[in-house]
């Protein structure tokens, strides 16, 4: 009877037949099954489920089991060879228009290569997804299409998700139109013993530390090193199609110089020297243009021992390059051409959107760029804000710095040590001019005390032809007519060393080479930086530098940092302390001509040179002189510990080392009387006789005597 009580017709009544026998032998099925699972221990999973509950650490075990078993058959599990007619990206061009749905081309056979990123099964069907270079294809493989049933349920058997294979067969669709490949043979190329994570990495620090497997989880990472490539390659092109020529410089130099930043130091073995990794190739780009080769750039890394944050990291990319008979007019003209014209021809247009913490914003990067005279816009700037004007003295003269700390006072704003007048300046601009830098703006004359290596301006006394290039409040280029009177560079290194006694470790030092070689004459000459991985955060929408370095820098896992690694808070200023634990052994040396009675081997001797150096970078005051050279021959036969000892000795070797011996030999005789202080008042102060400052010092002590050092 039906649902209404009617008899069943003929054809329902087989219909229902059919289904109760189908149902019957469903449930022997599923009885037969259970009879299994109960003889071989109760409730097992099934093996793939069981698999996917593993601990990572057993299933790295397991995969490494089951290889080795390979291997001890005779099998190779790592060949040297997989030869491939394409890359995956090419067979989808070639195929995915050619191909009807449901259809196989079985008269063309293809042979590929990739990684598995996903492996289903649906009855004897084996569904995976093959990925290589950005490309992915599916895989659909059976028994039937394979060259051997056998050899079919062995491989698909072993193979599983990160493993890389190859594959030969023919190119096809799914019935749903989905373009395939379907194997006649797969063979297993690398094997990935690890569990890959089925939803990608979480972790910003995995992701950074295993940047191998952030490629292979999320392949979107790929587009953000394929825009940093198409930055270079643009960057290359611009400056290849107006006669530059690219050059390669030294990496590691003997004097940091180029820019003012605190440089890494290593030890060169078989010459025996110190040496310092590149802070900037400047230098050496300038000694080529003296040289004839009026228009050079360098794209390469630079090293700078710094701290790192969103838009630092100490390894980085910069392009450098050098104009003869340029100023920073052209320059400027250059960098609209060059940076509007990139962005256009890698987004489409000159505006971009760039998400910051507090929103997204929009940067329109339309020629020309707004220019902002350094000093006169922060004069502005701060009547706009605090309702008051300020006359700026000259910013090289002495009243500048007491002038900047009352300043200071006024603005309500706590100075950041060192308090030299180029930070106290650059802490001003900071606050006042950058943070208004959303659309690319040209900060511009700086004055000549923070620019050691730019012409003085042409028109502004005390002010240099310098510009910088900031987009969202953050530097992207940086520029200059370059100084090129050899006379003025010495000078202005003097300023630099300067500003090193007082405790900046960015102060750029002396390099008495290159000083040499623009008295051989440096054309009128523009210079320009730019940094390619800032860059590359506004094209790709990245707020932090490591998001577009491959391999960023990271500390250690449980890493613990050592004692020499967290300085102690700067001694004021009048306490004299020693550096090292013990004086070491010396033998007795003396310069009487100019420091009579001491004996410079002792660590009392080198006190009382310590307390005569202290507040002034030579003997004889602001400037060297032949008691410099002197006194400075006498001690290279102590150990590099001795004159290490005291900060005020070290940083005077460090300086002073710069200089090449004809230039000391030339250096006059002090005009005034040089007065020895008592061998006895000498002695480095014990830690009870420094008196606590009423307010905790600001900046560690960031060795910077050490970086300026010449081994001697």
């Amino acid at each position: 009877m039906d649902a209404n009580g009617e008899p069943l017709s003929k054809n329902a009544l087989k219909k229902l037949k059919k289904a109760e026998e189908a149902a019957k032998k469903k449930a022997a099925k599923e009885a037969e099954k259970a009879a299994k699972a109960a003889a071989a221990g109760g409730d097992k999973k099934p093996a793939k489920q069981a698999e996917e509950d593993l601990d990572p650490q057993a299933y790295f075990a397991n995969r490494q089991a089951h290889f080795k078993g390979v291997e001890a058959s005779g099998q190779e599990v790592y060949p040297h060879k997989f030869q491939t007619d394409c890359q995956l990206c090419e067979f989808v061009a070639k195929y995915k228009d050619t191909v009807e749905d449901g259809a196989r081309i079985e008269t063309e056979e293809v042979s590929v290569a990739g990684r598995i990123h996903f492996k289903r099964q649906q009855g004897k069907l084996i569904f995976l997804d093959l990925v290589s270079d950005g490309a992915k294809v599916q895989i659909m493989s059976d028994s039937k299409t394979y060259e051997d049933a056998e050899a079919w349920e062995s491989v698909t058997s072993l193979i599983r998700r990160g493993d890389v294979i190859g594959i030969r067969g023919f190119p096809g669709k799914s019935k749903r139109g989905e373009l395939s490949i379907f194997p006649r043979k797969i063979d297993i190329l690398s094997p990935c013993y690890h569990m890959i994570p089925k939803n990608g990495v979480k972790s910003i620090e995995t992701r950074f530390r295993q940047r191998y497997l952030d490629l292979i989880l999320h392949p979107q990472i790929r587009s953000v090193f394929e825009v940093r490539a198409q930055v270079i390659n643009y960057v290359r092109r611009f400056l290849d199609e107006r006669n530059f020529l690219e050059v390669e410089t030294p990496m590691m130099n003997m004097v940091h110089g180029g820019a003012t930043a605190r440089p890494f130091k290593t030890h060169h073995n078989e010459l025996d020297i110190d040496m310092y990794m590149r802070v900037a190739p400047e230098l050496y780009l300038k000694m080529l243009i003296i040289g004839g080769l009026d228009r050079v750039y360098e794209i390469g890394r630079q090293f700078r021992n710094e701290g790192m944050d969103q838009t630092h990291n100490p390894e980085f990319t910069t392009c450098e390059f050098y104009q003869a008979y340029a100023d920073y007019h052209d320059l400027m003209e250059m960098t609209e051409s060059m940076i509007s014209g990139m962005v256009k021809d890698i987004t489409g247009g000159y505006k971009i959107t760039y998400s910051n913490p507090d929103g997204d914003v929009e940067i329109d990067f339309t020629p020309p760029f707004k220019r902002v005279s350094m000093m006169d816009g922060l004069a502005e700037e701060i009547e706009k804000k605090h309702g008051f004007k300020v006359d700026f003295p000259d910013p090289n003269g002495p009243e500048a710095k007491d002038f900047l700390l009352e300043l200071y006072q006024k603005l309500g704003v706590e100075p950041k040590p060192p308090c030299t007048v180029a930070r106290l300046i650059d802490q001003l601009v900071g606050d006042y001019l950058e943070e208004n830098c959303t659309h690319p703006t040209f900060i511009c004359d700086h004055p000549e005390v923070m620019s050691p290596l730019a012409k003085y301006h042409r028109s502004r006394p005390g002010l240099t032809e310098r510009f910088e290039l900031f987009v969202n409040k953050r530097e992207l280029c940086n520029a200059y007519t370059e100084l090129n009177n050899p006379w003025t560079q010495r000078e202005r290194f003097t300023q630099q060393a300067a500003q090193g006694s007082e405790g900046d470790d960015e102060a750029m030092v002396k390099d008495e080479d290159f000083c040499v070689a623009m008295e051989y004459g440096l054309p009128p000459t523009g210079g320009w930086g730019m940094g390619i991985d800032r860059l590359t955060m506004f094209l790709t929408n990245k707020d932090s530098i490591r998001e577009v370095l491959l391999f960023p820098a990271m500390k250690p896992l449980n890493h613990k940092p050592s004692a020499a690694a967290s300085p102690a808070p700067s001694a004021p200023a009048a306490a004299l302390t020693s550096t090292a634990a013990a004086f070491p052994a010396c033998p007795p040396v003396a310069c009487d001509a100019w420091l009579p009675g001491l004996n410079l081997g002792s660590e009392t001797g080198l006190g009382a040179l310590a307390t005569l150096l202290q507040g002034q970078n030579f003997i004889g005051g602001a400037s060297p002189c032949k008691a410099d050279a002197e006194v400075f021959d006498a001690i290279a036969v102590l150990p590099f510990e001795a004159k290490n000892f005291y900060p005020q000795v070290k940083h005077w070797v460090g300086t002073v080392g710069l200089f090449l011996p004809f230039v000391r030999n030339t250096w006059p005789t002090p005009q005034g009387p040089i007065t020895v202080p008592s061998p006895a008042a000498s002695k480095p102060a014990a830690k009870p006789a420094a008196k606590p400052a009423a307010k905790p010092a600001a900046k560690p002590a960031k060795e910077d005597e050490e970086d300026d050092e010449m081994d001697l």
